[in-house]
């Protein structure tokens, strides 16, 4: 049997990687452990906030990413076309289903590397809120071993990848991103893991997306719903499915989570 990648294949139910808490706990987790050894601030000069230069922290707060890119954070339950920008993130990449823990160790390593960022940056005056938490998911399988190839959600979830994301902001670079992961591995004893978050970024362009209310268990709905409006314009997916996970399940009852699932076209 051969297999292939497709840009399809990512459509099945990925937003259960948020079904557990673990995702939400390992996100609050990784904001404690990263204040803790955060840099104290250092001195600077009183600036008025109309001489804030863009992308730093004025007198209003730190630099919300949700509001300054608010349309890849926001969706209604029609589906629509969307064209987003080219946007910097921290990734980091993986195999199997969301619930696994490989996956959710993933998830623990790019908060924790975000919040350890976000620490370090705020000491020299150039805070921000970090994001939720968002995922690209494809897999290699063979398509034509479905009885129905629309119904990509039933692809054995051991063959689901994935890319865990979080948006960072332009101001943050390279080396920035290496010297958080080595705090965090070294507050770690030494884990491998927050090595393998790196800087990346997305250019999706045309979108379809839709914001999907309810269980995950029951995403294939929505998506059914997406690709239907997908045909009806005339457009053809491509890329990778994208969900935004923008509810706590451990906070939120599973008939309010939502998610936002997007599919890029042309």
């Amino acid at each position: 049997m051969t297999t292939r990648k497709t840009g399809g294949a990512q459509r099945a139910t990925k937003g259960k990687a948020a079904r557990s808490g673990s995702t939400a706990t390992a996100a609050r987790a990784a904001k404690r452990d990263a204040k803790k050894t955060a840099p104290k601030r250092t001195a600077t000069p009183a600036r008025r906030t109309g001489d804030a230069k863009p992308g730093k922290t004025t007198a209003r707060g730190p630099l919300d990413l949700v509001r300054l890119h608010a349309a890849c954070f926001s969706a209604t339950r029609t589906p629509a076309v969307v064209r987003l920008p080219a946007l910097n993130c921290l990734a980091l990449e993986g195999r199997g289903a969301p619930e696994s823990q490989e996956f959710q160790d993933a998830v623990g390593a790019i908060f924790g590397v975000a919040y350890t960022l976000k620490f370090s940056q705020k000491a020299t005056g150039r805070d921000f809120k970090v994001p939720p938490l968002e995922a690209l998911w494809w897999s290699d399988y063979d398509l034509s071993r479905l009885a129905d190839p629309r119904e990509l959600w039933r692809v054995p979830r051991h063959t689901w990848r994935w890319k865990a994301l979080l948006l960072i902001p332009d101001f943050v670079t390279s080396e920035d991103v290496r010297a958080a992961r080595q705090v965090l591995s070294d507050r770690r004893g030494g884990d491998p893991l927050p090595g393998r978050v790196h800087l990346d970024r997305i250019d999706e362009g045309a979108c379809m997306q839709v914001l999907h209310v309810g269980p995950y268990a029951e995403e294939p709905r929505t998506i059914a719903r997406m690709q239907a409006s997908m045909k009806e314009q005339g457009l053809t997916p491509c890329g990778f499915h994208h969900e935004i996970y923008l509810g706590d399940p451990r906070r939120t009852a599973s008939a309010r989570l939502r998610t936002i699932l997007r599919q890029p076209v042309r």
